[in-house]
């Protein structure tokens, strides 16, 4: 009982830095330093190819030395058109009217009344992020544009204290390290 107390005092906490020990914050910070440049180290191969993509996408000129030095150097805008057109084509799809979130019963619903609360989740949930998050569509289209080129990406969704309702902020790959 002691033991759940102090948890949840902990999960309520907003810093818990003050509540750790000096030897144990640098223990945590050399763990997660540590973890990051290994998780980092590993996906430089992506990272290399992620750039290539978008100094493609983004029309960038690099001088070229090959087959010789000075040689034309035409970048075509194929990617990005590539990139628009599915965006495009994506957005059409995942965005259908006003139904952005659809709940589904699973089971057995004899009464229809969890089909009724999947209904009610669902509709709120889509005026949420229709009505009340005012950059969920910006940063999902922002999203589809660059999922083209890159490959992936993430939208993260939260309660927002401040604003007092959720808010979404794209997460782009390069930005989100993991192993």
């Amino acid at each position: 009982d002691r033991k759940l107390s102090i948890n949840k005092g902990l999960m309520d906490a907003p810093n818990l830095c003050d509540r750790l020990s000096e030897d144990d914050l640098v223990k945590i910070g050399n763990m997660v330093y540590e973890g990051y440049v290994r998780d980092k180290r590993s996906r430089s191969t992506w990272e290399r190819r992620m750039e290539a993509g978008m100094d493609l996408a983004m029309q960038i000129q690099k001088d070229k030395n090959f087959p010789w030095p000075g040689c034309s150097n035409v970048v075509f805008p194929l990617i990005t058109i590539a990139s628009l057109q599915f965006s495009a084509r994506s957005y059409t799809n995942l965005v259908q009217g006003s139904d952005i979130v659809r709940y589904r019963v699973i089971g057995s619903d004899k009464t229809g009344q969890l089909r009724s609360a999947a209904d009610r989740i669902s509709d709120h949930m889509s005026w949420q992020v229709l009505e009340e998050d005012a950059s969920w569509e910006e940063q999902h289209d922002r999203l589809l544009i660059n999922l083209g080129i890159v490959g992936t990406n993430f939208i993260k969704t939260y309660y927002n204290s401040t604003k007092g309702h959720i808010v979404s902020e794209l997460v782009m790959a390069r930005d989100f390290v993991l192993n």
